[in-house]
This record gives C-alpha cells, structure tokens and sequence, in this order.
C-alpha cells in the first residue's frame, strides 16, 4: 500500500512504502505535510526492508482538515538524505 489520499483526523491510518534502493534497515523514512497554516512530521518504522508508517488517532485528532503537500524522503547514519516521492494528501475534519 502507498500513501492514502485521504486522512481523516482523528482516525489512525497506516501504510507501508517499499523503497528497493533505500531498504529500512539502512535507511529512515520520513514524511513532511505542509499545508498554509500547519505541518506535520511523520517517521516510519522498520518492517523488514520496507517502511511502516502508522499514525494515531491522537496524533491526528488535533490535524486542520485541508490540503497538504507532502514529500518523502529518506536519511541514513551517515547524515546522507533523498526526497524519494512527493505529493498531495488531503486531511478531513472528524
């Protein structure tokens, strides 16, 4: 599964993101929302080779309904980072 096109806040989603050439054992998945008025940080976990991303209904409890541009990208222990996808999500209200 990619990433959803639709989060509603105060409901928990979750996705898993295979990235071939930047396996989660080496590498940290990270997204950024950015929307005009707010931002949000998500960080994925291991599974495997590929990245989990699970958020809260808590976390998202508080998210403004609307827009967000996001990017991912990917770090690594050596400081070394890459926008790996971009894209639009869309946030509605509980």
């Amino acid at each position: 599964m990619n990433e959803p096109g639709i989060i509603t806040a105060g409901r928990a989603c979750e996705w898993t993101k295979e990235l071939v050439e930047y396996p989660a054992v080496n590498w940290v998945l990270h997204y950024i929302l950015l929307s005009v008025s707010s931002a949000y940080h998500l960080i994925a976990k291991p599974s495997g080779d590929k990245h989990f991303v699970k958020v809260s209904a808590d976390d998202t409890r508080g998210w403004l309904s609307g827009y967000y541009d996001w990017t991912a990208f990917v770090t690594n222990a050596d400081g070394d980072k890459h926008v790996v996808d971009t894209g639009v999500i869309k946030v509605l209200s509980a």
